[in-house]
């Protein structure tokens, strides 16, 4: 009976055991999944601020034309009366 005991301890500490280790590498993998994650995210975030910046500068540049024809404009309109 007693080695019966120890044999059911033996089989339940082993079925434990593989249990946490999967837990573990469930947990290692999803870790990994979350950096991968993470990196695709800041990348995104990277090329978008990029955009961002270039439309900005075009839009900075486009208002500045603008205002120089409209001074242009006016200037001209106000030399010819």
């Amino acid at each position: 009976e007693i080695e019966q005991l120890r044999g059911a301890s033996k089989e339940m500490y082993e079925r434990e055991n593989r249990n946490l280790r999967e837990t573990r590498d469930n947990a290692v993998a999803e870790k990994e999944r979350a950096i991968v994650a993470e990196k695709d995210a800041l990348a995104k975030y990277d090329q978008l601020l990029e955009q961002y910046r270039q439309l900005q500068l075009n839009t900075e540049s486009k208002v500045s034309e603008l205002l120089h024809q409209a001074n242009l404009k006016s200037f001209e309109a106000e030399r010819s009366h």
